[in-house]
């Protein structure tokens, strides 16, 4: 089942052509991500997609203004990260390489980038020194200068243009090394004289969006200041003040504004379901209206709300446990909300059999009250399941939609998708409870779902599996390892195993970031080394499989060849893949179903094992 999930038509970062007849958009290629246009006939459902950049691996996109049909788009290859970027005419399809002088080059592309007055945008870039991005202003031709080099380890969060042009917003993510600690400026660059003035709103906090009110010359961001949740604000770079707009009782996640500039539209993340809103912003009542209220998710890891160009629509990336994500087109006149195109045109039966997961929620062993989806397969059989640990960890899982679990499904498993301590979208004190020296706080915290899955009365308690990629690769080492008799098998992805080692072959630019997540290589080396599952790696009974991909900037490879010694050593033969031309991420189709395969037939044989 899982390569007809994988052959299902999905998209994301959907965006409207200057015209408003196409609509481009990233989906599945050859290489793990192309990048489409389909026609708006009619209003939204989208004809056959055509490919435009297929023989690339397409990170994200922008579409210039102006009546030439040309967008800027970031390539990188075989998931190492480093992205090069490229123009393409649409209508010829000519492309020009931008950024040939600087392999090193990082920049998640969107909206803001673009110069209001004339074919430039910003990105950054770590050409100058590989720990740090720089800010560029380039065009088309491949010309680009520097005009903000960065002194700080970190991010660049955000780059927005303003005042016709002639300023440049950078928003950036400071680390001291210090678990729990990030510190936001936001900072005002004058493209003529090089001016950088610091005018972030005082009371500390961080921010997450910034998006220009011409009208008004303000910004509207999104912001944890004083709170425990993320609110809609908008700030006056001359007084440096912050005024709240919208507040909720979970976090909003994504923002747009008109082109006018008279309405945003925001999303709001309540308990991994999305509502979507419209604010008016020349009312002073403020009071949204509701757009979209279902059961499922709008994308905001890899997309953006986009409006067309005369604000009369709006474009985002939709998708639930039983839909794949695809672009959908809200009608703002109407209200009308259209998916641009049908995935389950060429299997109509398919989505029969996909299922929905429902909540539940735990207390966990110092009485924190924590949730998780649970999918349980159809039939009234006992099951086995797997526990599948998000990433992150500043992640949070959601009713997506996952052809792993809907295989698993179908194989007869069942799986629950935890929200541990440390997870996001259950407010500020929630994701910092893991920081430091809790660290092994979310360990057990996966164990107390555990126990709760055992008390189920169609789950098999001799057949739970813990599963995890990243930092949920983590998970999965120290759970085997703290509470063996727990599991039946372990399947670790990209996982964390020595947090020294991950800590200092990691990406440089990424280091200030993770430190200020789980401690400092300088202060912390003692801690760090005794929270690492390789210490005691030997420890590892049950059966466990390892998969890696060889170019992985974020967990390097050498975290998984390592498990894989210590164990061998101890006479234990691990199942291993190394996966060539792949990142932090398998992203290729015949990759991922190739370990796919593996897993299922790992587990198969696993799960037959008496258990001791």
């Amino acid at each position: 089942m899982f390569s007809q999930l994988l052959a299902l038509p999905t998209a994301w970062s959907p965006r409207f052509s200057t015209c408003g007849g196409f609509l481009y958009f990233i989906g599945p290629g050859p290489l793990g991500a192309a990048l489409y246009r389909t026609r708006l006939d009619g209003g939204g459902d989208g004809a056959t997609p055509e490919p435009l950049v297929a023989d690339s691996r397409v990170v994200s996109f922008i579409v210039a203004p102006g009546a030439a049909p040309r967008l800027v788009y970031a390539v990188d290859a075989e998931g190492d990260e480093n992205t090069v970027l490229w123009c393409l005419d649409v209508d010829s399809g000519a492309r020009r390489c931008l950024t040939a002088s600087s392999p090193r080059t990082v920049s998640v592309l969107e909206r803001g980038c673009w110069h209001p007055e004339r074919l430039a945008f910003s990105f950054e870039s770590n050409r100058r020194s590989a720990d740090l991005f720089d800010v560029f202003v380039g065009d088309l031709e491949g010309n680009a200068r520097c005009v903000f080099e960065n002194d700080e380890p970190g991010y660049i969060l955000k780059t927005l243009f303003a005042h016709a042009g002639q300023t440049l917003f950078v928003l950036r993510a400071c680390f001291s090394g210090v678990a729990g600690t990030r510190k936001d400026q936001l900072l005002s660059v004058d493209l003529t004289s090089g001016a950088i003035a610091d005018v972030t709103p005082p009371g500390g906090g961080c921010f997450f969006s910034l998006r220009w009110r011409s009208a008004h010359d303000t910004l509207l961001v999104l912001t944890d200041q004083g709170d425990d949740y993320v609110y809609l604000a908008e700030v006056d770079p001359r007084s440096r003040s912050l005024r709240t707009l919208a507040k909720e009782p979970f976090d909003i996640s994504m923002v747009e504004v008109s082109p006018a500039g008279s309405e945003c539209v925001f999303v709001v993340d309540a308990a991994g379901r999305s509502i979507l809103k419209r604010l008016d912003l020349s009312s002073d009542e403020r009071v949204p209206e509701r757009l979209l209220d279902a059961v499922g998710v709008i994308d905001g890891a890899e997309s953006e709300l986009a409006f067309s160009a005369n604000g009369h629509r709006l474009a985002f990336a939709y998708e639930s446990a039983r839909r794949p994500r695809g672009p959908c087109v809200v009608e703002l006149h109407t209200g009308e909300v259209k998916r641009v195109g049908d995935p389950f045109a060429a299997s109509p039966d398919l989505g029969s059999r996909l299922i929905e997961p429902t909540l539940i929620s735990i207390r966990s062993f110092d009485g924190l009250a924590m949730s998780g989806w649970f999918y349980e397969p159809r039939g009234s059989e006992r099951f086995p399941v797997v526990v599948h640990v998000h990433g992150g960890p500043e992640a949070q899982s959601v009713p997506s939609f996952d052809p792993r679990i809907q295989a698993w499904l179908d194989a007869g498993y069942g799986v629950l998708a935890p929200n541990v301590r440390g997870s996001t979208g259950f407010g500020k004190h929630f994701e910092h409870l893991d920081d430091g020296e809790l660290r092994m706080d979310a360990v057990r915290d996966v164990g107390e779902f555990a126990r709760r899955l055992k008390d189920h009365p169609r789950v098999d308690p001799t057949r739970l599996v813990v599963h995890g990629a990243s930092y949920g690769g983590f998970v999965v080492l120290s759970t085997m390892i703290q509470e063996p008799h727990l599991w039946a098998a372990g399947v670790c992805i990209s996982g964390i195993s020595n947090f020294l080692t991950f800590l200092e072959r990691t990406a440089g630019y990424r280091r200030a970031s993770r430190e200020a997540k789980y401690g400092s290589l300088q202060r912390d080396r003692d801690f760090l080394r005794s929270i690492s599952p390789i210490e005691a790696i030997h420890r590892i009974s049950r059966p466990l499989m390892l998969v890696h991909g060889r170019n992985d900037p974020r967990v390097p490879v050498g975290e998984t060849v390592q498990v894989a010694e210590r164990l061998r050593a101890a006479g234990v033969e691990p199942e291993l893949m190394l996966v060539e031309g792949e990142g932090h991420r398998i992203v290729r189709p015949e990759n991922r179903i190739m370990i796919a395969r593996r897993i299922s037939q790992f587990l198969t044989k696993a799960l037959a094992r008496p258990q001791a």
